[in-house]
């Protein structure tokens, strides 16, 4: 079975116009159980979840509480800010160990608001995802071998995943060296 290169670039922008950045201040300003930061939480994160993949879990945010990378909850009930936390961290956490990924929040966080934060994280990682699509139908517009353009592509973007990360690590592991 072969798919249409026109309708996979479809889909995955349609995919991608579904994930839903929302800002800060929209985040429901409303203390939540558990039950419901699950269900925010997976909604806002659905694009970045393999099929069928939980993104988080009640065990996943009590072991984030615990390691002091989320703060603790009040009276069992989360924050706007505990769930600015939270989607910055499983994003985060797909690429960085999670103490790299809390030190480079903590380092923003101790600098700029946590919804300042937030909102910066959400509009750098839109911008990503555009230039990613972006730079995968420019490969697709001369045509060719669907199969050898997907694989090119794929290795491509898991390539430069991987650059970006190390490069990332290496700043945060200087930072670090430095205080």
């Amino acid at each position: 079975m072969t798919i249409n290169t026109e309708d996979l670039l479809n889909s995955i922008m349609e995919s991608l116009d579904r994930v839903e950045y929302i800002k800060a201040e929209d985040i429901p300003n409303i203390d939540l159980y558990m039950d419901q930061v699950i269900a925010f939480t997976e909604k806002h994160l659905r694009f970045f979840a393999e099929d069928g993949t939980k993104v988080i879990t009640p065990s996943i945010i009590n072991n984030y509480v615990k390691l002091g990378i989320v703060p603790s909850p009040v009276k069992k009930r989360y924050s706007r800010t505990h769930l600015a936390y939270l989607i910055m961290v499983c994003t985060l956490k797909q690429i960085m160990p999670l103490p790299t990924v809390q030190v480079l929040i903590d380092r923003k966080v101790q600098r700029f608001s946590v919804d300042s934060v937030y909102n910066s994280f959400c509009e750098e990682q839109e911008a990503v995802l555009r230039k990613a699509l972006r730079e995968a139908s420019e490969r697709f517009a001369d045509g060719g071998d669907y199969a050898f353009i997907l694989e090119d592509i794929s290795l491509s973007m898991a390539v430069s995943a991987n650059a970006s990360k190390a490069v990332a690590e290496k700043i945060i592991l200087e930072m670090r060296a430095g205080e």
